[in-house]
């Protein structure tokens, strides 16, 4: 981009669209686009943007922009810019930046001579074709304008701002300046977010609270979703943004609010000040603990409500809470075992579910789920609308995403010879790990979670346990496929002493007991005896079996 060439945007999401100035001035009270230039001053051909300086799209960090249009042949510039340099040392620390943009330059001296002789810190831009003056003022200069921290020009005006002439110049800047001091920044994502109003304001539009958001897609919540123009404090709303960024706030502080609930699932906002759930007054304990969510993405258990966000909150009677911050008395009931603590995790991208755990019948009210998000949002949940499971899941996705990451921590030990399965839509089965993730691709709206037996992938005869052994020990085995079973117990010489069989056994694990008898009853001696286990495949009438696994092992049976 050339010195002498200016471009004009305008914000769409979070892309920048360039539009060709068609000569267009902006005029108080007009909300002002970016523009994107180089400068001469104090280096030369360096970007500048004024939306570096719009807390809605750089972060939150919100200022007051000084535009000052001059001419460097003007006595009355020159002037000015001691006097300009000194209101910007002085307010640079509380907001204010300040870009200049300057024409015919005089004496043979360059933009940045001219800068520099005339001892001038911020930026300025070479404007001999007077693009960037044009979008201002068609007038004489210098010309001043102030820009609020919402870019929209709250001053625009000819002449020198020395006083007395610039008196007037001088109370718009302290007054844009305080007001950057008092505002409150609300952190929003892109698409969907929830957000609430926690000033009191003049103007509880949607476009005047949330100016960078989506007309038309404001929505409280009663028994369904219901579509707003305009906020009310306390009350919690859904609402579209085309980027993610930051909303300024600017009203009368909210200290206190009461605000009333209906049985079942609401979405509440705060005050102006962080408060936490523990400090709500809820004199009739109406409120269902652990039931404060909040969204960043995904539903996620709060602790405390911050000011401009939405929470979802559960009542298992309507009445009224108060939020006001350090209440100390007929708080929000917090006694009781939140079970998820304990449980394994299931992660689904950003979310998590719980598993593992049973859950008592009374309780189950503490771990349901806020209604699902609006679509395009995403959301993982049990069919029962519940975030946790003991053995059996089916899960439900509210999805827009192309691949779905799976993992899983394992805080209860994991029972031998079972495991924990994911189930693809296609029937498909994963087996969960703490080493490693699932990924599944495609649009995908539902999986199983549940909780299978391992089955053996070899024939195995285990160590009989205890060993030695009295008066009885266990005799464990595995066969991969069915089969006839016979286990023999027999003397060092050979003699069979007792023995078990089972036909048509299944594949699986299986065990037997040996209390030391013979096959008549009788007690046996200390001594070392040999046990068998012999399985044959299921023969056909009339055909012979055919021997699949033969193993001996040595057990000691000691009184």
């Amino acid at each position: 981009m050339t010195q002498n060439y200016m471009t004009r945007y305008l914000m769409i999401g979070s892309l920048l669209v360039n539009l060709v100035f068609a000569g267009v001035t902006y005029e108080m009270g007009d909300l002002v686009e970016n523009i994107s230039t180089e400068t001469c001053y104090p280096g030369n051909n360096v970007e500048w943007a004024l939306y570096d300086n719009f807390g809605n799209v750089n972060g939150g960090g919100y200022k007051v922009v000084w535009i000052i249009l001059f001419s460097a042949a003007s006595h009355v510039s020159q002037i000015e810019s001691e006097f300009t340099e000194n209101i910007y040392n002085q307010y640079r620390d509380n907001g204010l930046t300040v870009v200049a943009a300057g024409t015919q330059w005089v004496d043979d001296l360059t933009c940045e001579e001219w800068a520099t002789e005339h001892g001038i810190s911020y930026p300025v831009i070479d404007d001999s074709d007077l693009i960037f003056r044009s979008l201002f003022t068609d007038g004489s200069v210098p010309h001043h304008v102030l820009l609020d921290h919402q870019m929209r020009v709250v001053f625009s005006q000819s002449g020198t701002i020395i006083p007395p002439t610039g008196n007037d110049f001088l109370s718009t800047l302290d007054n844009a300046v305080e007001d950057l001091e008092s505002l409150l920044v609300v952190p929003h994502l892109k698409d969907w977010d929830m957000v609430g109003l926690p000033v009191n304001v003049s103007d509880a539009s949607q476009s005047s609270v949330f100016p960078g958001s989506v007309e038309g897609t404001l929505f409280s919540f009663g028994e369904t979703y219901e579509s707003e123009s305009e906020f009310i404090p306390g009350e919690g709303y859904w609402i579209n943004f085309p980027y993610s960024g930051h909303t300024a706030l600017d009203g009368a502080e909210l200290s206190s609010l009461i605000i009333s609930l209906n049985a079942g699932w609401n979405i509440i906002s705060g005050i102006s000040e962080e408060t936490y759930i523990a400090d709500i007054f809820d004199p009739g304990q109406i409120v269902v603990p652990g039931s404060l969510y909040g969204f960043n993405g995904t539903y996620v258990n709060a602790s405390t409500l911050a000011p401009g966000k939405g929470y979802w909150i559960n009542a298992f009677t309507s009445g009224n809470i108060t939020i006001i911050p350090g209440g100390d008395s007929e708080k929000i009931r917090s006694v009781y075992i939140d079970h998820s603590r304990e449980a394994n995790v299931l992660h689904i991208n950003d979310s998590k579910l719980y598993f593992g755990v049973s859950i008592p019948e009374s309780e189950l009210v503490y771990y349901q789920l806020p209604p699902t998000p609006p679509a395009g949002a995403f959301d993982v949940r049990f069919d029962t609308n519940s975030k946790i499971m003991k053995d059996y899941g089916q899960i439900e996705i509210l999805n827009d995403k192309e691949y779905l990451t799976i993992s899983a921590e394992f805080n209860i030990s994991q029972e031998k010879r079972w495991d924990w399965v994911v189930i693809s839509p296609e029937g498909k089965e994963y087996i969960l790990s703490e080493y490693g993730s699932i990924s599944l691709s495609g649009q995908i709206t539902d999986i199983i979670l549940k909780k299978i037996r391992r089955l053996p992938t070899q024939y195995t005869l285990s160590q009989n346990y205890p060993n030695p052994f009295n008066p009885r020990t266990t005799l464990n085995y595995e066969i991969p496929e069915q089969g006839d079973v016979r286990l023999t117990v027999y003397d060092l010489l050979g003699k069979e002493i007792w023995n078990f069989n089972q036909s048509n056994l299944s594949v699986g694990y299986h065990s037997v007991q040996w209390n030391g008898i013979d096959n008549d009853g009788s007690p046996l001696a200390s001594g070392c005896y040999l046990y068998q286990l012999k399985v044959s495949s299921t023969s056909a009438f009339g055909s012979k079996p055919e021997q699949l696994f033969v193993q001996t092992r040595k057990m000691v049976l000691l009184k």
